[in-house]
């Protein structure tokens, strides 16, 4: 199954009112070409539920970055990168 979660600051407690949301897919694979973080783009674009969109394919961990239309929030998605979960699940037991 495809799950959506929150790491770093946000899922922690410690973000600050100028922190980005850290999200990542689960479940779902990229393929070489990237096309999944494209669809997704697309997908949050014609749902009209962000007011600005980029897709950060070529990075070492390759992302979508948004703004949230409603709140203004910055939110960065990735695909499948298990460890801020881990990471955020750590502090968070602290």
């Amino acid at each position: 199954p495809v799950k959506l979660r929150a790491f770093g600051s946000f899922a922690t407690g410690l973000y600050l009112p100028s922190s980005d949301v850290d999200m990542v897919v689960l479940g779902v694979e990229l393929d070489k070409r990237r096309s999944q973080l494209y669809r997704l783009a697309e997908a949050v674009k014609s749902a009209k539920i962000v007011s600005e969109v980029q897709v950060v394919a070529k990075a070492r961990v390759p992302i979508i970055k948004f703004k949230d239309a409603d709140t203004g929030l910055d939110v960065d998605v990735c695909f499948n990168q298990e460890g801020g979960l881990k990471t955020a699940k750590y502090v968070i037991q602290q």
